[in-house]
């Protein structure tokens, strides 16, 4: 009986390391995503020693420190654990490292075993936002999805401001519904974005086989190439796209494949330049963006840091850096000018 006691006294005195290290499967992907997607560099004795760092945030008597070579963790000035660095640039490596310190850091603090979700995501949270400037942990909920349009003129007004999943379905079934419509607005504005793949569904619903974009993913040692199928829902009827500087990522990437290969007009603003793809993981509250790619429009120009020029400006003193917000309706009423003095 004495046995059974003491064998069970064991397991509940080893539980909170394991819970805790056990738990710690957003840094598993991260670090996983590292070797096998992220197009760029990762500085990986810095990351671990900025995602170390956050510890004495969960509890003040423990603290981290680092040399050139080694880690050190301290508990009330007392050394508890010394750690060596791998000597290679393997994610792996680097992965086991950071668990140990904070299994080590667990089994000497109950308030990191309580707090592990939430010391988790600053962690990564830290680690991340030092990697580029659009790899990041997202905890808040995304907002619902949305397709707006209307029909003014007898052309189809579409607006939203993400490519959500299911979007090139949505505004199919849109255009089949008003088979007679003169021409569409497609109102990129504000869009952000959003998948990849309904900006390039959407793109390929007007382009009859031609080229959408292509990618550069890591050590640009491998190009991807997307081709609209045959066919152009609209049978060549006008297009408007309506840009601003708020107009980025997968929305750029329709932008440009449509004005790139004349089958839409761009009227607005310049658009942010976002030109590089975000590899998603979603968790129960959080998701996770890592760089791993960077997209090219049709003719190859990278959009990254640069931006698209519509061809008629509508901004400040009809400049196209900034949307004149004193005018809100000029952008759309330009469109349907636009879109009926080209139908003849």
């Amino acid at each position: 009986m004495f046995r059974i006691v003491l064998i069970l006294l064991f397991v509940i005195m080893g539980l909170p390391s394991r819970v805790f290290a056990y738990d710690f499967n957003k840094i598993d992907t991260f670090f996983n995503l590292l070797e096998h997607d992220y197009i760029g560099k990762a500085n990986l004795k810095n990351l671990l020693i900025q995602g170390c760092s956050g510890i004495s945030k969960f509890d003040n008597e423990l603290k981290f420190y680092a040399s050139d070579s080694k880690a050190f963790l301290y508990k009330k000035q007392n050394l508890i654990a010394t750690f060596d660095f791998p000597l290679t640039e393997n994610p792996k490596q680097w992965k086991h490292l950071l668990n140990d310190i904070y299994t080590v850091a667990a089994k000497n603090s109950s308030d990191l075993v309580q707090n592990s979700s939430s010391f988790e995501n600053d962690v990564l949270k830290i680690m991340m936002q030092n990697l580029d400037k659009y790899s990041r942990l997202d905890v808040s909920t995304p907002p619902s999805p949305a397709l707006n349009s209307t029909i003014e003129n007898n052309i189809l007004y579409i607006s939203s401001q993400s490519f959500y999943k299911g979007f090139s379905d949505d505004l199919r079934k849109l255009i089949s519904a008003n088979p007679t419509i003169e021409g569409m607005i497609l109102d990129l504005r504000e869009n952000r974005g959003g998948n990849f793949n309904e900006a390039l569904k959407t793109a390929d619903l007007f382009l009859d086989e031609l080229l959408i974009t292509y990618r550069v993913e890591k050590d640009s040692q491998h190009q991807k190439f997307y081709t609209a199928g045959k066919g152009d829902i609209l049978m060549g009827r006008p297009i408007v796209v309506l840009t601003n500087e708020h107009t980025a990522s997968a929305a750029e990437i329709v932008a440009a494949a449509l004005s790139e290969q004349s089958r839409a007009t761009l009227i607005g603003t310049k658009t942010y330049g976002k030109g590089s793809i975000q590899k998603v993981r979603t968790f129960s509250k959080e998701t996770l963006y890592l760089t791993n790619g960077y997209f090219y429009s049709p003719s190859g120009k990278n959009i990254n840091e640069t931006g698209i020029l519509p061809e008629i400006c509508t901004g400040i003193n009809q400049g196209c850096k900034f949307s004149d917000k004193t005018n809100p309706k000029k952008d759309i009423l330009t469109a349907i000018n636009f879109i009926k003095k080209n139908l003849g």
